[in-house]
């Protein structure tokens, strides 16, 4: 257990950058606190956006086991505390958008073919309608770094959290081929530029 009241702001930060938690929860003053389990795979944040937010990541597309985890933790939690719900609506949380499941479904995606083949200002606005959410790196309100995105559903309401995870899959398959197809085509029309970009990136490292 993490009392972020107790830790400096560069710890905190730390933490943030490891994604353990949000740097929402760094800002929300006192009373703020997150329970990190050994191997960092699993973080519960207290009074962040909602007043529980379980959280689970694991490498690669191992969305399944994700969703194991946190739901096991959820209904835990949901067993002791007085979570308010409803039949019709579902979850009813502190924030509206994650009414429903109240389950985001996040990955991290590397496209720096779709950006540098000036294709990633369609692909998000392809993604937006259907009804997925791509950020910066560090989730809402952040910048895309080293061509990392982060794709999450935007959807909660009216569907289980299996049809979530199953849609972000779907989607992302899909992307992975169109990325590796953009990959291609940029390498085989501009290969000078990119073995420049890459020995360049080589030698800054």
């Amino acid at each position: 257990t993490v009392e972020l009241d107790t830790l400096s702001s560069e710890d905190q930060m730390a933490l943030a950058e490891k994604r353990l938690i949000s740097e929402d929860l760094t800002r929300q003053g006192k009373h703020h606190m997150a329970i990190i389990s050994r191997d960092e795979s699993v973080s519960i944040m207290i009074n962040e956006e909602d007043h529980i937010r379980v959280q689970s990541m694991r490498a690669g597309l191992d969305l399944d086991t994700a969703y194991t985890n946190a739901e096991k933790i959820a209904m835990l939690l949901e067993a002791a505390l007085p979570v308010a719900y409803s039949g019709k609506y579902g979850f009813l949380t502190a924030c509206p958008t994650n009414t429903g499941t109240g389950m985001r479904a996040s990955v991290m995606a590397h496209l720096p073919g779709m950006v540098q083949g000036g294709r990633i200002r369609q692909v998000i606005e392809s993604l937006s309608k259907m009804g997925f959410a791509v950020r910066g790196i560090y989730g809402e309100h952040s910048k895309s770094q080293g061509n990392m995105f982060q794709i999450s559903n935007q959807l909660t309401l009216g569907l289980s959290e299996e049809d979530l995870i199953n849609d972000l899959k779907r989607m992302l398959l899909q992307l992975i081929d169109q990325e590796r197809s953009a990959r291609q085509a940029l390498y085989e029309n501009q290969p000078l530029v990119i073995e420049d970009q890459i020995m360049r990136s080589y030698g800054t490292m």
